[in-house]
């Protein structure tokens, strides 16, 4: 991807629109390893190779990479209106140029979603979520990490609007039942654990935060002794991929915490909160 970038960036110019796809399915392949600090380099590709003659050029205002860069930004800053408004933006493009169903429409339609859901607009992001997840079963299958994504998305706009007590028809009678799956939002994050188990690997970090959110679900039932090992394990695995000092290991530690503190394991909740609280620091 590093190799053809560069050719690209050379041959076409830093502004063509093969480079820019080029330069986002780089990023896609870093995020998937976890890389997350990695990408943060790919978009400076100002100095790179004059325009080829002839080429169209993407204007800034409409250069989706830019815009969805710039909305990530806002959404840190928590100015989650103005992002909402560039990632519609970003889906139109996309969907102008590359299609409806193409992977990268959907991934700024999820984008999309995620802003809605930080607003509290969870019923938009519910029906975003459920597009994007039939559309990326449909068009990358059913055992990909991007509908593994959609599935533990979408359980978190239904968790928020407490529709986890809604039983799956084929589960009601056995609910009761050890390992059974009480509810929708449950189905949805085990087979999004089993599919990041087996694509990505037991150590990448999207794995470790939907254990977290299982864990919290099954927390929140009471079920304490298969809540608090999933948090454990999504601990080791931030830990491990991403390090002791980041945020995402202060905010497991936090989820942790939280669910030890309501067992009333009041000892290790203390230490486990004042280390999540020395780690964001």
């Amino acid at each position: 991807m590093r190799r053809s970038h560069r050719i690209l960036e050379k041959s076409l110019g830093a502004n063509h629109p093969d480079t820019a796809i080029t330069l986002s399915n780089l990023g896609r392949v870093l995020d998937s390893q976890g890389k997350f600090g990695a990408q943060a380099g790919l978009g400076d590709g100002g100095a790179g190779g004059a325009a080829k003659p002839g080429a169209p050029v993407i204007a800034a205002a409409d250069n989706p990479l830019q815009l969805a860069a710039r909305a990530n930004e806002l959404m840190s800053q928590g100015q989650y209106q103005e992002a909402e408004t560039l990632q519609a933006r970003v889906v139109a493009i996309h969907t102008r140029t590359l299609g409806p169903e193409n992977a990268q429409t959907l991934t700024s339609q999820s984008n999309l979603a995620n802003v809605l859901f930080l607003q509290g607009k969870v019923a938009e992001a519910e029906t975003m979520h459920r597009k994007v997840l039939a559309s990326r079963e449909k068009v990358l299958g059913p055992s990909h990490p991007d509908t593994a994504t959609s599935l533990n998305n979408l359980a978190n706009t239904l968790q928020q609007q407490d529709k986890d007590t809604q039983m799956l028809p084929s589960a009601q009678r056995a609910a009761r039942s050890p390992g059974a799956i009480a509810s929708e939002v449950e189905g949805y994050y085990r087979r999004a654990i089993t599919i990041q188990e087996g694509v990505l690997g037991p150590d990448h970090p999207a794995l470790a935060n939907t254990l977290a959110n299982l864990g919290t679900l099954l927390d929140q039932r009471g079920k304490y002794d298969e809540s608090e090992p999933l948090q454990r394990h999504a601990v080791a695995i931030v830990e491990k991929s991403l390090g002791p000092l980041h945020p995402d290991t202060a905010a497991a530690r936090t989820t942790l915490a939280v669910s030890l503190d309501r067992q009333g394991k009041l000892v290790d909740a203390e230490a486990t909160y004042l280390k999540a609280v020395e780690t964001a620091r």
